[in-house]
């Protein structure tokens, strides 16, 4: 039998030590709403349908937020 080992290596421990010290962006006011924006909404409904993984799910909580906040 072949051996494959030198082809198929599991990440290095070391190498994800390496990365960990990357430095992350942090955006708080990424949803700033402009203050002729605020008002928008007042009397008005939405809805949101959602289709596919997790992570549309989760962006459509985070539009709900932005449009509940209007």
């Amino acid at each position: 039998m072949k051996d494959y080992s030198s082809y198929f290596k599991g990440p290095s421990l070391n190498e994800a030590k390496k990365r960990s010290h990357d430095r992350v962006n942090r955006y708080d006011d990424a949803y700033h709403i402009p203050a002729d924006m605020i008002k928008a909404g007042v009397g008005k409904k939405y809805y949101i349908q959602t289709y596919g993984c997790q992570a549309n799910e989760r962006d459509s909580e985070t539009l709900s937020g932005i449009l509940e906040s209007m």
